[in-house]
């Protein structure tokens, strides 16, 4: 987890360094799903090529190796299709935080007609606005 602080003098700040978060998170978002595109093509490949394989008489050609430490998992030569669910699963992710953003920014906006100059402190959690204060 990721916490911090911002501090913006009005609205407008805020608002625009959300509209700044959200599209620096739809263009790793689109980089995301090319990458998962790429391992899907692997993937299917390395499906082809096993299948092959197996009807030649040999198996288990690739050896994976897992390392299970307290809080995180090492895979070592991890087949495409274990990295596309990962990657697929990160994706859900980045997705969700994607429209929490935008959800944010949708209600904000209807405060932006108040043009008052005021002290906004943002408490962000993992990217995502959690609590805004606002002095005046």
């Amino acid at each position: 987890m990721v916490a911090y602080i911002k501090v913006f003098n009005n609205l407008s700040e805020l608002l625009k360094s959300l509209e700044e978060d959200i599209s620096e998170v739809k263009k790793y978002l689109g980089e995301l799903l090319r990458a998962i595109e790429d391992l899907r093509v692997k993937a299917e490949n390395e499906k082809t090529l096993s299948e092959f394989l197996m009807k030649l008489g040999v198996n288990n050609v690739r050896k994976q190796s897992i390392v299970n430490l307290k809080s995180l998992r090492i895979v070592i030569n991890p087949s495409a299709a274990d990295e596309l669910a990962s990657l697929e699963s990160f994706a859900e992710y980045v997705s969700r935080k994607l429209t929490t953003l935008q959800n944010i920014k949708k209600e904000l906006e209807l405060l932006s007609g108040v043009n008052i100059e005021a002290r906004i402190e943002v408490i962000y959690v993992d990217g995502i606005p959690k609590e805004i204060y606002i002095k005046y």
